[in-house]
């Protein structure tokens, strides 16, 4: 990772990663707080119609939405919500554009991380686990599963915010020089993170991401001989444990969740695929299918809807909102939205060549298919899964690297040409 240089990039990347809903209300987070910060930065760097590119994008929705009809301090204060979204999505890009090095801030992030999941293991068993610990049903029969969040509000975010690095590393051991050690203690750090956080979402997407990178680009990876080990030991470490799990402990979480998903008792899966679409539709029948309910609107339009369909307590009002991005995309926006959120995404793939570099490939793979299945509009986690992919950068991963270095296995020595 080099010398480490606490610059103000790892100061708000620790605070995007760790604390940034610290003691704050639900919904409220210290990125939206240092929005004027951002926004100095960029005029600093010379950004020009910072305001005007929102308003451009913002304004016709507004237009259309006020005949659509709904509370106004409501779409007003979502609106300002969707500003601060768009403010530290902007800087970012420009991070990256400067060149910034960001796989040192990973490798911090990284090792932070790991320290802080050490942590966790240490107080699982005490009063103060729920401090880094979420405690809620994980299937009919588990009502009191742990789950790794650290600071952040629940584990499934969590998850999101390690896939940057997860991918980044997991494609390094791969197809970077790291000695064996190295690749154990990378493993050990992204895999039991993520293991513990038991999103099984975030671990399917990762999971179908990393096939059909390697399906895609099989005849590029395949031979290259630390794939070609890595993808060997890692099925056959994979069928003997699952081996040896099924023989020696077969009520385990993940079994008893995957039974659960196939007998259709997994509630929050079908939360989040399903029953998320159900209501958007719901919700963009009373409005507008065309155009959705508007901004922040949800929890007006859908109140009803979203409480009757759940059966839910009118105390618990937090629970208002669908847990599925191109849902709510549908219930806010409806399909015209929807139409010009997957246009933009298919666009931009070609436009900025995205299949051309094996990590932004596997990005958007990844959130592409992501956005089916949970998180939200203003998800900051994901957006910047997004920029990274539609952003040149990692050249090393550019598949022209790996065309023209003629590293080749040879079928009867298997030594091929050093990475």
């Amino acid at each position: 990772m080099g010398k480490m240089k606490f610059d103000k990039f790892l100061l708000v990347a620790i605070i995007y990663f760790f604390f940034n809903s610290l003691l704050l209300p639900m919904g409220l987070m210290y990125t939206v707080l240092l929005t004027p910060l951002f926004y100095y930065w960029l005029l600093k760097n010379n950004r020009k119609n910072i305001l005007g590119y929102f308003i451009a994008a913002w304004a016709p929705w507004a237009i259309v939405h006020f005949f659509v009809g709904g509370d106004v301090f409501f779409y007003i204060k979502s609106s300002l919500l969707y500003f601060t979204v768009y403010i530290f999505c902007y800087a970012f890009y420009i991070f990256l554009k400067r060149g910034q090095r960001l796989k040192n801030i990973f490798g911090y992030l990284l090792v932070f991380n790991f320290i802080g999941v050490l942590i966790a293991f240490l107080i699982l068993f005490t009063p103060i686990n729920k401090l880094l610990w979420t405690f809620a049903a994980l299937t009919v029969n588990m009502t009191d599963f742990p789950r790794i969040r650290l600071l952040t509000y629940e584990p499934s975010y969590y998850a999101t915010l390690m896939v940057p690095f997860v991918v980044y590393y997991t494609l390094g051991i791969l197809l970077k020089p790291y000695s064996l050690k190295t690749i154990i203690g990378l493993l050990v750090m992204i895999t039991l993170p993520l293991a513990f956080s038991f999103s099984l979402g975030v671990l399917a997407c990762l999971f179908i991401s990393f096939v059909l990178i390697l399906l895609l680009k099989f005849r590029l990876l395949i031979n290259k001989r630390r794939v070609f080990y890595s993808l060997t030991a890692l099925i056959i470490t994979s069928i003997l444990g699952l081996i040896a799990v099924a023989i020696f402990l077969p009520d385990n979480p993940l079994f008893e969740r995957i039974n659960d998903l196939y007998s259709g008792k997994d509630t929050s899966a079908q939360g989040r695929t399903t029953q998320a679409f159900v209501l958007a539709n719901q919700i963009a029948e009373i409005s507008s299918y065309w155009f959705g309910a508007g901004i922040g609107q949800i929890k007006i339009m859908g109140n009803d809807i979203i409480r009757e369909f759940y059966d839910l307590d009118y105390v618990e009002a937090s629970t208002i909102r669908i847990p599925n991005t191109i849902g709510e995309t549908i219930a806010t926006f409806g399909y015209v939205g929807l139409s010009i959120r997957i246009g933009l995404e298919i666009y931009l793939f070609y436009k900025t060549k995205v299949w051309t570099n094996l990590y932004r490939l596997t990005l958007f793979i990844y959130i592409f298919v992501y956005q089916f299945t949970g998180s939200f509009l203003t998800n900051i986690a994901e957006y910047v899964i997004w920029i990274l992919a539609f952003t040149p950068y990692f050249s090393f991963f550019d598949i022209k690297n790996f065309k023209a270095s003629k590293i080749l296995i040879n079928q009867k020595t298997l030594k091929p040409e050093a990475l």
